[in-house]
């Protein structure tokens, strides 16, 4: 067995940190493509509600 020594030029603790950043920039990152499809499909939603109520007089009172 060789007595060669390994130097290790990032330790533990900034492999932890560099992890989570990247982990919480994905995590923010899907966050917010998810949020814009939700807005797209409220907004679909109204236009389709709007649409109905012209077209066929839903909620007529």
């Amino acid at each position: 067995m060789d007595d060669e020594k390994i130097v290790y030029s990032k330790g533990c603790l900034d492999s932890v940190r560099s992890y989570r950043v990247e982990f919480s920039l994905g995590v923010a990152g899907s966050t917010a493509i998810t949020s814009v499809f939700k807005i797209i499909a409220i907004l679909l939603a109204l236009y389709l509600s709007h649409t109905l109520k012209q077209q066929r007089g839903y909620g007529d009172v």
